[in-house]
């Protein structure tokens, strides 16, 4: 279902671009972040769900969700993880309700979405 509020956190601009337009496209409000940023735009935004790319220099994706997890603003907001890599080789500690393998088809990703927001 759009309206709902989206997210994305990608350390490819591009990536984090064509998801946050295609998002846009269906009616999502679409936010872009990246790295330590990405805890204060959640926490501020309080997103409907946070579609967060696992591999990311600096701040990755199992660090980050770790600390949104801690943060009592956004511990319940759900987090859908996104990476290229199979979800057997997930990151210990890795916080997420959902996975997403990339690259994916924009039809999943709605399916993806709603799907975890109709569960929180």
């Amino acid at each position: 279902m759009a309206n709902r509020t989206v997210l994305v956190v990608d350390d490819d601009e591009e990536i984090c671009a064509a998801i946050t337009d295609a998002l846009a496209d269906e009616g999502y409000r679409a936010i872009g972040g990246l790295g330590a940023a990405t805890l204060r735009v959640a926490a501020e935004e309080q997103p409907d769900v946070i579609l967060l790319d696992v591999l990311m220099p600096i701040l990755d994706g199992a660090d980050l969700s770790r600390l949104l997890r801690a943060h009592p603003r956004t511990a319940d907001i759900p987090i859908v993880a996104m990476s290229a890599m199979p979800r057997k080789n997930a990151p210990p500690g890795l916080c997420y309700d959902a996975w997403l393998g990339k690259p994916f088809d924009l039809l999943n990703l709605f399916i993806v979405i709603d799907a975890v927001t109709d569960r929180a």
